[in-house]
């Protein structure tokens, strides 16, 4: 999954900053996470069993195929990183990628399309978030 992480702007010792990077989209992506759950329960899926994310990545991967709207593709952009150039994210070399049509390196699956996503997990619930 791919998430906004560029030019976020953060509270650091009272002050208004940018950030960016893993710090800025992992809170992001977690916070997702606990919507889906939030989601699940109130859609009574899974009846009194427990919710697990620890079917997560089969999921994704099967949603991609079933639901293919639960994500947004992310065809511009790259993974390079402050001070390298765009010549050295595209040869990569551990330095970086271009994103592309479909999955690539740069931004896995894509972006979660929330409402799409939230359907998946309904549809897929008992196979993959429903314990027991």
């Amino acid at each position: 999954m791919s998430f906004y992480g560029y030019n976020i702007p953060i509270i650091d010792d009272g002050d208004i900053v940018v950030s960016g990077g893993t710090s800025a989209s992992a809170p992001m992506s977690g916070g997702l996470l606990l919507q889906l759950i939030a989601r699940l329960e109130e859609s009574g899926v899974c009846g009194d069993r427990d919710i697990t994310l620890v079917q997560l990545n089969r999921f994704l991967y099967k949603a991609a195929k079933a639901h293919p709207a639960a994500f947004i593709d992310v065809i511009h952009g790259n993974i390079a990183w402050s001070g390298q150039g765009l010549e050295q994210a595209r040869t990569n070399c551990g330095v970086g990628y271009e994103a592309t049509e479909g999955w690539d390196p740069a931004s896995g699956l894509g972006t979660i399309n929330m409402p799409e996503f939230v359907q998946a997990a309904i549809d897929m619930a008992d196979e993959f978030f429903c314990d027991g």
